[in-house]
């Protein structure tokens, strides 16, 4: 995760190996930057936009 992200804003649920589940829940904006694994988003609520 993001060196930006809060950490209120992401929870890690699971790690087996190198892959990791997690929640996250931005407030108002992503501060998200790019990160070195590949990533699937479901959106669990409100909108999304890429």
């Amino acid at each position: 995760m993001a060196s930006r992200v809060q950490p209120d804003e992401y929870r890690e649920m699971l790690r087996h190996g190198t892959m990791s589940v997690g929640l996250y829940t931005p407030h108002e904006v992503d501060k998200q930057s790019p990160h070195n694994q590949d990533e699937v988003y479901i959106v669990a609520s409100g909108t999304g936009v890429f």
